[in-house]
């Protein structure tokens, strides 16, 4: 029987790459020690907890989002110098108490 804590492994392992991450990286993010996000990955060792899914899941959404920010700030600069022209670089911005 393949349950949440099982089938998650693969996932977080596809998604904490393509943010570019190491374990120790993830690891700091979520809280959760390196070696121990390995386990998960590998399906080794006790299955994840709730609250380490949780964890592991707000911080590769932290990461993914903070990412993609950049790469449009990093876009937008690169057309603005292709057309030299003098338009503000999106930033990060506060909506509803929350930083985008």
């Amino acid at each position: 029987m393949t349950t949440l804590a099982t089938s998650a492994g693969r996932t977080i392992r596809r998604f904490r790459q393509a943010c570019g991450l190491s374990l120790p990286e993830l690891g700091e993010l979520a809280g959760i020690p390196g070696w121990r996000i390995g386990q998960i990955e590998r399906r080794e060792g006790p299955p994840a907890s709730e609250s380490e899914l949780f964890s592991l899941a707000v911080a590769l959404s932290v990461f993914a989002r903070v990412l993609a920010c950049s790469e449009i700030a990093e876009l937008a600069e690169e057309a603005t110098a292709r057309r030299g022209s003098t338009l503000a670089t999106p930033q990060l911005v506060n909506v509803g108490g929350k930083r985008l």
